[in-house]
């Protein structure tokens, strides 16, 4: 019975879309065996289908790496998320500007290979999408 986060776990983010907890034998994502709602900004509320899985889910959020407390009632459990800090912040912009630089990246590469393709095989490329690309290509570099 664990909870694990899938490849949030180096950031600590927390998404409910890849967290799995061990549920007789079998991790299985947190969404499938439970409803999960944000009654307000600050507070996720979890409610299992089955009542008997809240020590289970419960156990998973306090030794997962999240860093929430459970508070569970019997009913469901509510998590209080803390404030944001502005070192968290600063991580977090850290972790966006990653991402997005991987994404241009991704761009670059597919645009290059169109580029490549195009001049390959000229016979169904025209001189307008050529431009077109490679124009796309030198301001993707310049940013």
């Amino acid at each position: 019975m664990h909870g694990r986060l899938g490849d949030f776990t180096n950031t600590k983010e927390f998404n409910v879309a890849i967290f799995y907890i061990e549920y007789y034998g079998t991790p299985v994502n947190l969404k499938s065996i439970a409803q999960i709602s944000t009654p307000d900004a600050s507070s996720l509320l979890i409610q299992p289908y089955d009542k008997s899985s809240l020590k289970v889910i419960e156990k998973a959020i306090v030794n997962s790496d999240l860093g929430l407390t459970p508070n569970n009632d019997e009913e469901v459990i509510r998590l209080s998320v803390p404030q944001l800090t502005s070192d968290r912040r600063k991580e977090s912009s850290k972790v966006v500007a990653k991402l997005a630089e991987e994404g241009k990246a991704c761009l670059i590469g597919g645009l290059t290979c169109v580029l490549i393709s195009v001049g390959v095989c000229p016979v169904w490329a025209d001189e307008e999408l050529h431009n077109l690309v490679a124009t796309n290509l030198e301001k993707l570099g310049e940013q």
